[in-house]
């Protein structure tokens, strides 16, 4: 009697689901009950599971596969073409880190906005603007970094943020570099909410111009990696 291929592989895969170990070249877990597994390749520098820091030695002791819940999911890959890295080629790299969204999202970025830029004494908070360019609200904030027995020193960071239905939708933190008198890297962060997750992508300046075809790129290569379950 034959088993074709089209069937076998499917059983494969239930296989290393059901028993909750990795197959091989590929890394598996959960986001609030949402299967998502993903090439190795894509992954950087490591998947962390629920379960010990991977500064206690017990680390390697965590559960793994597709049964086990994720902690975090750092990855890197091409843009636009979202494939893994090869070093050999000359392209443009993004880097993004899925960790599970806990608690009330209404109001989530909102709040982490507040924190950013209104929070703390030190902070001396520019006005509030809109870049028509690249449809984000910005603010520069700079902040007094105190040391002993000399003068303070100053430094700034911009801020970016999308607001969708008056709330916050996608949040950019981008640091000013003094000695280059410009702005580098950009840390964003957004939610998925049908997965579960809050996204973090680190970007260099000069690429906030694309900020939502990378996005929606994020969104749809996550939701593609996903497993329904039965």
């Amino acid at each position: 009697m034959k088993l074709y291929f089209g069937l076998i592989l499917p059983l494969l895969l239930f296989s290393h689901i059901s028993y909750g170990e990795n197959r091989p070249g590929f890394v598996c877990g959960q986001f609030n009950k949402n299967i998502i597994e993903v090439p190795a390749e894509y992954v950087f520098p490591f998947a962390e599971y629920e379960g010990y820091s991977y500064f206690d030695p017990r680390f390697v002791e965590n559960k793994k596969g597709c049964e086990a819940n994720f902690r975090i999911l750092p990855m890197r890959m091409s843009w636009p073409e979202m494939k893994p890295i090869d070093s050999n080629e000359n392209i443009k790299i993004i880097r993004v880190s899925i960790e599970p969204l806990d608690g009330d999202v209404n109001g989530y970025l909102e709040y982490k906005r507040y924190l950013y830029l209104d929070r703390g004494e030190e902070k001396i908070k520019g006005e509030v603007l809109y870049d028509e360019k690249i449809n984000l609200y910005f603010s520069d904030v700079e902040l007094k970094r105190m040391k002993k027995n000399i003068d303070p020193e100053y430094y700034k960071n911009r801020y970016y943020w999308e607001l969708k239905n008056n709330d916050v939708n996608t949040l950019f933190e981008c640091i000013w570099i003094p000695f280059r008198q410009e702005y580098s890297d950009c840390d964003a962060i957004f939610l998925i909410e049908n997965i579960g997750v809050k996204v973090r992508l680190n970007m260099i300046f000069d690429d906030l111009i694309m900020w939502e075809e990378i996005k929606n790129d994020i969104v749809i290569f996550l939701n593609q990696k996903m497993i329904n379950r039965k």
